[in-house]
Formats: structure tokens, sequence, C-alpha cells
């Protein structure tokens, strides 16, 4: 069948970048939840409304580093 090798890749890359996000949005929830406990509503909202890698990866950094939970 022509072309399945490239759906077939198409599908493989966004399971793996759905994985990627999930897994930096897991991270980011853990981090918060250890440094701050239970986590506002609004703020749940902003990690999961992102699907973008890099700013998933900014969002990770930020976590890390913050002091409170209102510079998230």
């Amino acid at each position: 069948y022509p072309g399945i090798g490239k759906a077939l890749k198409t599908g493989k890359e966004k399971f793996i970048k759905e994985g990627l996000q999930q897994g930096l949005k897991d991270s980011i929830f853990e981090i918060l939840e250890l440094k701050f406990g239970v986590l506002p509503e609004d703020v749940k909202a902003k990690i999961n409304s992102t699907d973008d890698i890099e700013t998933l990866k900014e969002m990770r950094k930020k976590a890390i580093l913050i002091q409170s939970l209102d510079e998230f």
C-alpha cells in the first residue's frame, strides 16, 4: 500500500509528541505540588492548555526556580 509508511511514521511521531507533552505536564504538576501543595484550578488549566514542547520545558524550569506560586 503506497503511503502507508508515511502514515505510520506520522502516527508514531504524533504519539511520541503527545507522550512528551504529557510527561512534561506531569513533571510540572509534581514539582509544583511538592513545593506548594494543592494547586489552584487556574494553574492546572494553564498547564493543561499548553501543548508547545518548548513552552512546557520553560514552565518546568520556572516551576523548579520559583519561590512562590504567584510567580508561576
